[in-house]
């Protein structure tokens, strides 16, 4: 419903989104993730100083729960290894249940590579820093030879670039970092990209 030239342009879209995080942390707000504003007093204001927000399908949690039950069609749900999603259509996730099936379209269970890369990326975007030493130790690997092309493109495509810092195990995402945090947790997505 809305024409195109009343939107403004796309070229104005970054000086706008600059602008708009200046006055939200003038006005008290923190900045969550990449998109996302807290107040310091709300629930997922206080787990960002936790340290113990999540991410889901619909953004960020103040993390009491890693799992998401999607109810209705096209929902989708994240349970400890497995995501899905629900049929589309409202008639075939009703026959779904009277039939005493799940309406389950698709699903995926995730590799234990991809719970290690999750919850990188996770802390990444939640925290923007990740300490390696907790995922060693969480894990059971040592994240120098478990990560070492990861580790070497994050210092030749970021850090050399102020987009990160790395201090001893830690890699923390700088202010000019969190506007590319998502290409920093591409290095460890093997579904989007292969190093």
């Amino acid at each position: 419903a809305i024409k195109d030239n009343d939107l403004p342009p796309k070229d104005a879209l970054p000086l706008m989104f600059s602008e708009s995080v200046e006055k939200l942390l003038e006005q008290g707000y923190q900045w969550v993730g990449l998109d996302h504003f807290a107040k310091p007093t709300d629930d997922l204001g206080k787990a960002v100083q936790r340290g113990t927000g999540w991410r889901n399908f619909n953004g960020f949690t103040p993390g009491r729960t890693s799992h998401l039950i999607g109810i209705g069609p096209t929902a989708t749900g994240a349970f400890g290894a497995f995501y899905s999603q629900n049929v589309f259509e409202l008639h075939d996730y009703f026959q779904s249940l009277e039939e005493g099936k799940f309406p389950t379209l698709r699903g995926y269970q995730l590799k234990n590579d991809d719970i290690i890369r999750r919850d990188i990326m996770f802390r990444l975007l939640c925290d923007q820093r990740v300490d390696f030493g907790d995922i060693d130790e969480k894990y059971g690997i040592a994240h120098r030879e478990y990560f070492g092309d990861e580790l070497l493109a994050l210092h030749h495509e970021f850090e050399q670039n102020g987009v990160l810092e790395f201090s001893g195990n830690i890699v923390a995402v700088t202010s000019l970092g969190r506007l590319f945090i998502r290409n920093v947790c591409q290095v460890f997505d093997l579904s989007l990209i292969h190093i």
